[in-house]
């Protein structure tokens, strides 16, 4: 029983891919997708204090890109009361993705360096909170 268990949650919860798309020689949308688990949640961007880590986006190390405004997810996330934290929170199920847009400022550069934080749940537990690295080069 313990190396079932281990296995399962060892596993990432969330699998996490990202693409872009140019809108024009400099203005463009990264997209990332996260696909989440079967029976999990992933906590959303505005969280209470007290509550689960919030899913962020870190762009600092990006080369050549600025980028506008924050991340927009595709779905308005499920808001409801989280026994496990005892607080009305919100997180999305099965799968959302998040639109960035960004300008290109040094096309030579230009990468988009991405670091994600997260953290997901079930009904009764959580895992740790994850970090995933993205990076994507621009042509």
């Amino acid at each position: 029983m313990f190396f079932v268990a281990l296995v399962s949650w060892s596993q990432s919860p969330i699998k996490w891919s990202a693409s872009f798309k140019m809108i024009d020689e400099v203005n463009g949308v990264v997209t990332f997708k996260a696909s989440i688990a079967n029976g999990l949640h992933l906590y959303g961007i505005d969280i209470p204090a007290g509550g689960p880590v919030p899913t962020s986006f870190n762009f600092n190390n990006s080369q050549g890109i600025d980028f506008v405004d924050s991340p927009i997810p595709s779905v308005k996330p499920i808001v409801a009361y989280d026994d496990v934290f005892g607080l009305e929170l919100n997180w999305w199920e099965r799968e959302v993705s998040f639109k960035q847009k960004f300008i290109v400022k040094n096309d030579k550069e230009a990468i988009i360096d991405c670091v994600v934080k997260y953290m997901a749940c079930d009904n009764k537990s959580c895992l740790p909170p994850r970090k995933e690295h993205i990076q994507l080069k621009l042509k």
